[in-house]
């Protein structure tokens, strides 16, 4: 879905800082650009780095164009922003440039690990992370300084007997919805059944993506994901046997998938359940995880030619192209 506006207004009051948390948070550090001339054509190209980047607004411009793309997952892109705002010469504009995940792990500003598995070594079932929104902030490196905002996509519930739900894609005035994974056999057939996890929220302009849900139905139950907060994903459901007092190393289904970051961070993926003597095909039956929910995108309110678009963004890491 494309969404097209021309101002969001917010009035929100956004407070705290995002703190550096393994792939999830902005690390600290500045690589530092300094253009030079007054050309409108004039233009520079932020790659994803880790760090946080700085753009010094030159003499004599007034207002910058920003082109902002969040970073994609496996199985789906981030959001596309553009807008025009205005500045002062001088002005230092923090950019963040948000980081596809890695495996399970969450990427660069945002985005949130993919549920684990109970047998991490060697398991196969684990959810992928999502993906890391791109971001600019003008007078501070706080959460209420961002004055726009790519969202970062969803990542990929874990197998189960199939493949788990899609992530969502990234961006938009409400980020994507996760697919649900897939459950196996019938509720009321003779080969029994297994539930999936459910697939996650996308973030919207004034909460987190909704948690994905459990898959109940089997004899190990799965469990719910993570709702997402401000600015960053919610994690995908484990696949543990929670209710179990002693593990025994049983195991529900797939993994849920990592929300996306965001202006606000999309959902986590809930967990597949798993059988016990109900076999498909030979083996043990397993729901796959839920997919996790796409974060939003923001503009703030005043800005110019304003393009918010869902899933345009990157296929990797985001992007971030300033000109003048």
């Amino acid at each position: 879905m494309i969404r097209m506006l021309r101002l969001l207004p917010t009035g929100l009051a956004l407070l705290g800082l995002l703190t550096a948390c393994a792939g999830h948070s902005v690390a600290s550090g500045n690589a530092n650009f300094v253009p030079t001339g007054n050309d409108t054509a004039n233009r520079q190209t932020f790659h994803f780095t880790g760090v946080v980047q700085t753009f010094q607004v030159p003499g004599g411009v007034d207002k910058v164009t920003i082109t902002a793309e969040g970073a994609g997952t496996s199985s789906a892109r981030g959001g596309l922003v553009k807008a025009t705002v205005a500045v002062t010469p001088g002005d230092a504009l923090s950019i963040t440039v948000g980081g596809a995940p890695h495996g399970k792990q969450g990427g660069y500003n945002g985005g949130a690990d993919g549920g684990p598995c109970a047998l991490e070594n060697g398991c196969p079932l684990r959810g992928d992370g999502g993906a890391g929104a791109s971001d600019v902030r003008l007078g501070g490196s706080a959460l209420q300084d961002r004055i726009l905002v790519a969202g970062g996509a969803g990542g990929r519930g874990g197998p189960g007997t199939f493949h788990g739900g899609a992530g969502a894609a990234g961006g938009g005035v409400v980020g994507g919805h996760g697919d649900n994974g897939v459950p196996v056999g019938f509720k009321h057939g003779s080969y029994g059944h297994v539930d999936a996890g459910g697939g996650a929220g996308g973030a919207t302009q004034r909460r987190g993506g909704t948690k994905g849900a459990a898959g109940t139905y089997g004899y190990i139950p799965g469990n719910p994901g993570t709702a997402g907060s401000l600015a960053i994903g919610g994690g995908g459901a484990s696949n543990y046997c929670e209710i179990c007092s002693i593990s025994y190393s049983l195991l529900a289904g797939g993994s849920g998938g990592g929300g996306g970051g965001g202006y606000y961070g999309g959902g986590g993926g809930g967990s597949g359940a798993s059988s016990y003597q109900y076999v498909y095909q030979g083996r043990k039956a397993l729901g796959s995880g839920g997919g996790g929910g796409g974060g939003s995108s923001f503009v703030k309110s005043g800005a110019q030619n304003v393009s918010i678009e869902t899933g345009k963004g990157g296929t990797t890491n985001g992007l971030i192209v300033i000109s003048w």
